[in-house]
């Protein structure tokens, strides 16, 4: 994952592996409700939106109240 600043917030881009089952059935996730909560080692988590755009997942953070749900 790379992250970089964003408008309001930051942004990443997360690079899957085409033809994985696991890469398909997150896109048709992020498809369905493209609100998730990132979890890092640590325990600390962050609201994310994110849109599936060719090879990469575009994760941008939800700086605006709303929480992701996931």
């Amino acid at each position: 994952m790379t992250a970089g600043p964003g408008g309001r917030g930051w942004e990443a881009v997360a690079e899957t592996e085409p033809g994985r089952t696991e890469d398909e059935e997150l896109r048709q996730l992020a498809r369905e409700d493209p609100c998730f909560t990132l979890r890092s080692a640590d325990g600390s988590s962050v609201p994310v939106e994110v849109d599936p755009s060719g090879d990469v997942l575009k994760l941008r953070e939800v700086t605006d109240g709303a929480e992701a749900q996931r």
